[in-house]
């Protein structure tokens, strides 16, 4: 007895220490190993990553929101063990917390909403899993710096398209889409979107991490990796991937070009709006070309009668909203509503922004665009003070930012059932050089 009490006193003694040490200077203090862990396992389990895609082959009959609950005990998971690292940096933490004040008013009307939510106890796991990733985005935003997130997130998407490769062959069946989509590439992921748009955020981490490359070994690695996504997009299938991949060349092509000629910078933007805009309208008057070229029907596979279904049901509710994440409730009004008049079964609307205007209505939403505009600007401003291509990593704001737009046109992405990107947009108010 006298042992076991003296071992527990050496581990609290240890413990104290690390903290004392960590909050005595953690300015410059290197997070513990077990830190980066975390935020991997973190990443994987949010970007919906191995669980739903295992959990439907155990159960084949389950439906999209069966699976989506099985990940609910892996994020908490996450969100305890960052609570317990917290105590680490609570000073750091404290200290910087201030800076997420944008979304400050979104985070409290999502609460709010639960008064008035058509089915509160979903919307009260929907709240946690939501304020819970709100705290990891904090937790990495405050102890990681640019770099390390970069290269964290880097890893984790590695990880998971290296994992899905070696799925594919070992288990086509599983690893490749059958039904509607067969054929396509689906990886360790339960859906082929899912996995071709962590493809594109990976591309392009790669190609930032090419540009700091400090060795041609590194560099040629980096390319091929690049090349390798590519291919993956290819693969899945998925046209907004495709779309979006196509986009974010053209866009870091841009700002590469801009860091090496600031004195041409009313130029170079007023010619790619001109182009952007043009090849808009030319676009939009030969739509059925653009459609028939990636294999999709001018209503965006069903996307068009379902906005439009959508349209009367915000109507009802447009200042309030239905309450966060209470309205896709599956045979229940009022989803039941939407798929009966159009004839299948989405379980959410298949645009972020719409996403948030159902859940939280006119006030939710203009909440959101406030805190989304307040960091675009800061993005924006970076841009001014990047002088060499091997900073570019500084832009990583800039680009994700306009990664979660453009994917978010036709996918509910930023507070759908993932927690992954809305943890990355939380770090983006935090994160220093």
């Amino acid at each position: 007895m006298i042992t076991a009490h003296r071992f527990i006193m050496e581990v609290l003694w240890s413990l104290r220490e690390e903290v004392d040490i960590a909050n005595s200077n953690q300015r410059f203090h290197k997070p513990f190993f077990v830190e980066y862990c975390l935020v991997i396992y973190t990443y994987l389990v949010t970007s919906g990553a191995f669980i739903p895609l295992f959990y439907s082959m155990r159960h084949p009959s389950a439906d999209f929101i069966s699976i989506v609950y099985s990940m609910i005990p892996f994020f908490y998971v996450s969100y305890v063990a960052t609570l317990i690292l917290m105590i680490l940096r609570v000073k750091l933490i404290l200290s910087k917390i201030r800076h997420v004040w944008p979304i400050s008013m979104f985070l409290i009307w999502s609460c709010i909403s639960l008064l008035w939510a058509v089915d509160p106890s979903v919307t009260l796991t929907k709240l946690i899993i939501l304020l819970g990733a709100t705290v990891v985005g904090i937790y990495i935003g405050s102890v990681f710096n640019q770099r390390e997130q970069i290269n964290l997130l880097f890893i984790t998407l590695m990880i998971a398209l290296a994992c899905s490769v070696v799925f594919v062959l070992i288990s086509p069946e599983y690893g490749i889409m059958t039904g509607y989509h067969a054929g396509n590439w689906r990886g360790v992921f339960y859906h082929k979107n899912t996995f071709g748009k962590l493809v594109v955020l990976f591309a392009v981490l790669g190609a930032i991490l090419i540009c700091q490359a400090e060795t041609l070994r590194k560099r040629l690695a980096l390319t091929i990796a690049l090349i390798s996504s590519a291919l993956l997009v290819w693969l899945s299938d998925s046209a907004v991937s495709k779309v979006i991949t196509i986009a974010m060349l053209f866009l870091f092509i841009l700002l590469m070009f801009q860091i090496k000629n600031k004195q041409v910078l009313v130029p170079i933007w007023s010619s790619a709006t001109a182009l952007v805009l043009g090849m808009g309208l030319l676009l939009a008057g030969n739509l059925h070309v653009v459609f028939a070229a990636l294999g999709r029907s001018p209503n965006l596979t069903g996307r068009v009668p379902l906005w439009e279904a959508l349209i009367p049901m915000i109507q009802s509710r447009l200042w309030l909203g239905y309450g966060y994440g209470s309205f896709w409730l599956g045979n229940r009004w009022p989803s039941s509503a939407i798929w009966n008049q159009i004839g299948w079964y989405p379980f959410h609307a298949h645009n972020g922004f719409l996403e948030i205007l159902i859940d939280l209505g006119l006030v939710g939403l203009a909440f959101f665009l406030i805190s989304y505009s307040i960091i675009s600007l800061t993005a924006v401003r970076r841009l001014f003070v990047v002088r060499y291509i091997g900073h570019i990593y500084r832009l990583w704001p800039l680009l994700y930012l306009c990664f979660l737009f453009l994917a978010n046109l036709t996918e509910s992405t930023l507070i759908w059932y993932y927690p992954f990107y809305w943890i990355l947009y939380v770090a983006l108010f935090l994160t220093k050089d």
